[in-house]
């Protein structure tokens, strides 16, 4: 719901997706979306493939980045803190 709305309010300059369910609703709204995107998942994420998600990210307008975590789920169980850093570094860079 969050990502629908994301990509289709002026008011958001862009967005962080981390682990969306991208098996589940439509992605299709993420294509008009022309800010940042970033989208964090772990490779072991049964809601957020990996490769799944990658072809989505690749049909997507720049900026844009995806960042898989190696030996993580869908909750980033002992990679929270990582993932935050990592956040915080790949909005830096699209900034």
């Amino acid at each position: 719901m969050t990502l629908a709305v994301a990509s289709t309010d002026p008011r958001v300059a862009g967005f962080i997706a981390i682990a969306p369910p991208i098996l589940r609703g439509n992605w299709a709204t993420l294509e008009s979306s022309h800010g940042p995107k970033i989208f964090l998942c772990g490779d072991r994420d049964p809601y957020a493939p990996p490769e799944v998600l990658a072809n989505v990210v690749k049909s997507l307008d720049e900026p844009k980045r995806l960042a898989i975590f190696s030996d993580a789920d869908h909750f980033f169980v002992g990679q929270e803190h990582a993932l935050a850093q990592h956040a915080v570094k790949l909005l830096q860079e699209l900034s």
